[in-house]
């Protein structure tokens, strides 16, 4: 009686979930929404990046969306570059999803931010092993929280080497935009 009690629950559980995840993809700000992630795909693709999964909470709002890619045409050893590279990618990401009005309502937080999104970016060698140190092989940014691992070849495992939230990975970036400021040369008339 018991397991046929499970075996109901689990079967009820399965077909919600279903039911559900049907329902929510063809909601117009779900759609609207991953059209916009895939437009994001396609720049990442033309730069060299392998979009390699996409997920997202849309229940009765848009909460959060995950994306990881792949790449092997590029490779960041230092701190400020890296950093550079994931504010960019993250405030490329949350921008359309803000401006476009029609989903603007079902944004829970609006603007969506580095808080309501998760980016992964792996970065390869050739054979498409993770690179190793001196470079990073893995930069992040998870809700609100950006990391930066090196390869440990021992445990064959990322290691952590340097871990910030978002809001000072972004202002580190504004103050080395400002330094590295030059004028425009004025043209002649």
């Amino acid at each position: 009686m018991k397991l046929a009690l499970v075996k109901i629950t689990a079967f009820a559980t399965t077909l919600c979930f279903a039911c559900t995840g049907c329902f929510i993809t063809h909601r117009t700000e779900c759609a609207r929404t991953d059209e916009i992630v895939h437009e994001n795909d396609q720049v990442l693709k033309k730069e060299g990046f392998t979009p390699v999964y996409f997920s997202g909470s849309y229940h009765n709002t848009i909460r959060h969306i995950s994306k990881g890619y792949l790449t092997e045409e590029h490779q960041f050893a230092t701190l400020p570059t890296a950093r550079f590279f994931i504010v960019e990618q993250v405030e490329a990401f949350v921008k359309p999803l803000n401006e476009e009005k029609s989903i603007r309502i079902y944004l829970q937080d609006y603007p969506f931010s580095a808080k309501n999104i998760s980016l992964q970016f792996h970065f390869l060698d050739k054979t498409s092993k993770p690179l190793l140190y001196p470079n990073f092989a893995q930069i992040n940014c998870m809700q609100g929280q950006v990391t930066y691992y090196y390869w440990d070849e021992v445990t064959n495992n990322p290691c952590l080497a340097f871990s910030e939230r978002y809001d000072q990975a972004l202002n580190s970036y504004n103050k080395s935009k400002l330094i590295n400021w030059k004028p425009k040369p004025k043209t002649q008339q």
